[in-house]
């Protein structure tokens, strides 16, 4: 006789029911957990409900669920407690990663179902692309000389002596500028790329001094503590 199947965690939209459910596996310990669909509306009778796919965990059976549909989307009916915080983390992903409005009403029935609190922050989102300050090098030597004040140097005209040489690199604007995009090191080559990945420059490693900042805009995204005592 087959066992009966429980509800772990259930949600609608008025059209499809979608729950995962868990059942005792047959003559072994531990459970089998898979989806259900069951169609509200007329319109959605033909939509495949298939129940074989079966999972080991309810972690598997979300994921499946995670990657098929919309479900942060969906009104939130029921969830078992034990896997409330494993929903709660893929959400915020969901929200965060979706353009359509996340609504204060779907937003209470998330908390009241999975009990948290979800709320939004303000965080620095990397671009992928740089702020590129190139500034072109020139190569300087400095001369250390000591003056002789011997009579002998004096009557010979030999008024200094070198003391040594210091070779340094100062940069200067005559061929500097600033550039946005990507920077790669080819041998002793610097390739400067743009947003799309195109190729503008090709510059010697050594001629050039490169000052690089990451490019990077203020969003906010979600995140959830939880409420439950």
């Amino acid at each position: 006789m087959e066992k009966e199947a429980v509800s772990a965690f259930e949600m609608h939209n008025n059209e499809i029911l979608v729950a995962i459910k868990c059942r005792e596996k047959e003559n072994e310990v531990g459970f089998d957990y898979f989806l259900e669909f069951t169609p509200i509306s007329n319109i959605l009778e033909k939509i495949p409900t298939d129940q074989n796919q079966m999972h080991d965990s309810f972690y598997g059976a979300f994921d499946e669920l995670n990657e098929r549909f919309p479900w942060h989307d969906f009104q939130p009916v029921n969830i078992d407690e034990d896997f409330s915080e494993y929903v709660a983390d893929l959400l915020v992903e969901k929200i965060n990663h979706s353009n359509r409005l996340f609504r204060n009403a779907q937003k209470k029935e998330f908390e009241e179902i999975l009990g948290i609190h979800l709320r939004s922050k303000d965080v620095e989102i990397k671009t992928g692309v740089f702020s590129i300050d190139v500034e072109s090098l020139n190569k300087v030597t400095d001369y250390d000389y000591q003056e002789f004040v011997d009579s002998y140097a004096q009557e010979i005209g030999q008024k200094f002596k070198l003391l040594s040489t210091v070779e340094r690199w100062e940069t200067f604007n005559a061929e500097s500028f600033e550039f946005v995009g990507n920077l790669e090191i080819a041998e002793s080559s610097i390739v400067l790329k743009d947003s799309d990945g195109d190729v503008r420059y090709v510059l010697a490693a050594d001629k050039y001094k490169f000052t690089v900042d990451p490019l990077t805009y203020s969003a906010k995204k979600w995140e959830w503590v939880s409420v439950r005592k």
